[in-house]
């Protein structure tokens, strides 16, 4: 899959009148309430992405970025959620997590897919954080010597 390019002459929405387009396509974050935790979030993830390639103007490029934003969001709140559940003892819990280590790898596709730089750091390449979370929780659940 090739990365999605942001076009350096975006003249099809500029011939447009800013009021005969769409609100979503003159603020991309216009759908997404910035008075709850998890708009502020997609609105932070969006403008981080949006940086990182460039701060594209061209709508499919927008659209592509708020859909990685709203995945990206979507899958920080199931990891969340697992884990809670996992902290309160309940191993059959981690049969869920086959699944979220599968969505933050579709998430981590869909960053490269629009040329948006992965993770910086200790963690191998390829790593995802749900990886790294499932080591650090099986070797948390191994029974101690004592």
């Amino acid at each position: 899959m090739e990365p999605l390019t942001v076009a350096s002459n975006s003249s099809a929405l500029r011939s447009v009148p800013p009021r005969r387009r769409a609100r979503i396509t003159n603020d991309p974050l216009a759908r997404h309430n910035g008075h709850s935790s998890r708009g502020r979030r997609i609105r932070d993830l969006y403008r981080a992405f949006a940086e990182a390639i460039g701060w594209p103007q061209d709508a499919p490029t927008q659209a592509a970025l708020i859909a990685c934003a709203e995945l990206q969001c979507f899958v920080e709140e199931r990891r969340t959620m697992l884990f809670d559940r996992i902290s309160e003892c309940d191993p059959l819990q981690l049969k869920d997590l086959p699944r979220l280590i599968e969505m933050e790898r579709l998430v981590d596709a869909k960053k490269a897919a629009l040329g948006i730089g992965g993770r910086t750091g200790g963690a191998p390449t390829g790593t995802t954080t749900a990886e790294l979370d499932a080591e650090v929780l099986v070797n948390a659940m191994k029974p101690r010597r004592g």
